[in-house]
């Protein structure tokens, strides 16, 4: 590790102060979905795939998780163009295509005050 530090550009520094942030971020915010993308980036910037892919899988995780198909989904087809035979995002994925999109909720209706039931009031 130290020979790579030592002929490291300082464009490679700066990421790698920027992975340190990042990872403080995410320790202090777990569920930050988008400080997760931004550490996934870095790796990948920095030739670290595993890792890159480790973030985003964690992403796609919570982003089914919270209801959010769509950005799962997206989030692990780019796990695999990173990495075609990552064999948990290929499960992940099948699972994901399996399970039926979720309902949207019904709109909350409000009563008009015309329709509301007679106040009992005594007098």
């Amino acid at each position: 590790m130290l020979v790579a530090t030592m002929f490291s550009t300082p464009h490679e520094k700066a990421l790698r102060r920027l992975v340190r942030r990042y990872q403080d971020a995410v320790l202090a915010n777990p569920r930050d979905l988008g400080m997760r993308m931004k550490l996934a980036h870095a790796f990948q910037l920095l030739g670290r795939v595993s890792d890159a892919t480790d973030e985003l899988t964690v992403v796609a995780k919570l982003a089914a998780r919270a209801g959010r198909g769509l950005e799962a989904l997206a989030t692990l087809q780019a796990i695999l163009a990173l990495d075609p035979h990552h064999t948990e995002t290929q499960r992940l994925l099948a699972q994901l295509r399996r399970q039926p999109p979720p309902l949207p909720r019904p709109p909350r209706l409000r009563t008009p005050a015309w329709c509301a039931p007679p106040s009992k009031t005594t007098r």
